[in-house]
């Protein structure tokens, strides 16, 4: 599907495309379809950001080609375009359409562990109450490790 570039006239002399215009209807028509299908607010609110981002950046959403041209051109991380295929994937099935979505996959990280050392500094900086509890917690977590051994 193509959309027209044709210009409505506005107040104040201000215009719009008549494709921007209806772009803007279908992502708040997807918001819609997202909240009755049970997403958290703020799956919404980042799907609906996505979406804006890649209009902003030329994407036209009526076009798969385009959209991974532009998620390819962009420096974000995998993880963050697998976000972007997420959305624009949510966003084609309201429609009824589907895609062949580029492969992203999120780098998983290891968490961070804080060294011994630096859990004493925290529990110095915190108050005699927190310090206690922290102080008290340290021990336990130390205790179940020589008893797991």
């Amino acid at each position: 599907m193509t959309l027209k570039a044709e210009t409505e006239k506005r107040d104040a002399g201000a215009t719009i495309t008549s494709s921007e215009a209806e772009v803007k209807g279908k992502i708040i028509e997807f918001l819609w379809y997202l909240k009755k299908q049970g997403y958290a607010p703020s799956t919404i609110d980042t799907y609906a950001r996505i979406l804006k981002t890649l209009y902003n950046k030329g994407a036209n959403l009526y076009d798969a080609e385009s959209v991974k041209k532009v998620i390819a051109q962009q420096d974000w991380s995998k993880g963050r375009k697998w976000n972007v295929v997420k959305a624009y994937t949510l966003f084609l099935k309201m429609q009824g359409l589907t895609w062949e979505k580029p492969r992203y996959k999120p780098v998983e990280k290891l968490p961070f562990i804080p060294t011994e050392n630096e859990i004493d500094e925290l529990i110095a900086g915190c108050s005699k109450q927190v310090s206690a509890f922290l102080q008290l917690l340290k021990k336990l977590v130390q205790d179940a490790g020589k008893s797991s051994t």
